[in-house]
């Protein structure tokens, strides 16, 4: 494939990525990669799996992945004897 029909090619996919206002990164290694913003997390599909249904649910779980990485865990609490 020469980079003309890659680009036609990749132009469905960054019609469709920004249609769901998401920006478009590219497509590597078999997948299309976007973010829901520039200082989000990437998010990956693979091009058979690229529908806004399924684009709105990889920026929702990138986000929750990132609300929970900043979660911090209580410390763990220390063993009663039993009486």
């Amino acid at each position: 494939m020469n980079e003309e029909q890659t680009a036609g090619w990749a132009q469905n996919y960054k019609l469709l990525i920004e249609k769901c206002g998401a920006v478009f990164l590219c497509i590597e290694d078999g997948s299309v990669l976007f973010r829901a913003a520039p200082n989000e997390s990437t998010c990956r599909l693979y091009p058979f799996a690229c529908t806004e249904k399924n684009i709105w649910l990889a920026i929702k779980s990138e986000r929750e992945k990132q609300k929970a990485s900043m979660w911090e865990l209580p410390e763990p609490v220390a063993e009663q004897n039993a009486i």
